[in-house]
């Protein structure tokens, strides 16, 4: 995945390109529109009781907000607007690879997964695609 550089040689990538990316790398993910859903998860996230979880939500949404950009994903940003920092982009990788594991079963078979990881945004992405898969189903 190639980064671009804005004005302030702060790698970033446009979240409409962070979701392109995941959704051919994990071809499970195409079809759904996984910029809404990130962005879903992350504000569910942040109004959660305290957790890793919602540290990790509140992370993000400040890092935007006090990035060059300076956007609220509280709000009604605008997901093409949205430009993610390296950070933010680890983080979000992070949880989305232990949801990816934990739907998969490997999260049974592994020791290594600490519970904490296996669910920031994953719920409602896996919920959401889920559905759409069974849609998709049946209507064929």
């Amino acid at each position: 995945m190639a980064h671009e550089v804005q004005d302030n040689d702060t790698p970033s990538i446009p979240l409409a390109n962070l979701a392109a990316n995941l959704a051919r790398a994990l071809p499970v993910l195409q079809g759904a529109s996984l910029e809404q859903l990130l962005l879903e998860g992350i504000r569910a996230h942040a109004g959660d009781q305290p957790s890793p979880m919602r540290f990790w939500a509140r992370f993000i949404l400040e890092l935007g907000r006090q990035g060059p950009s300076g956007y609220d994903l509280l709000g009604q940003a605008d997901p093409a607007a949205v430009r993610l920092n390296a950070v933010q982009v680890s983080f979000m990788l992070r949880r989305l690879t232990g949801d990816v594991l934990a739907f998969s079963g490997a999260a049974k078979k592994s020791a290594v997964l600490p519970t904490q990881f296996l669910a920031f945004h994953g719920y409602l992405l896996g919920k959401k695609i889920l559905t759409e898969r069974a849609h998709r189903k049946s209507a064929l």
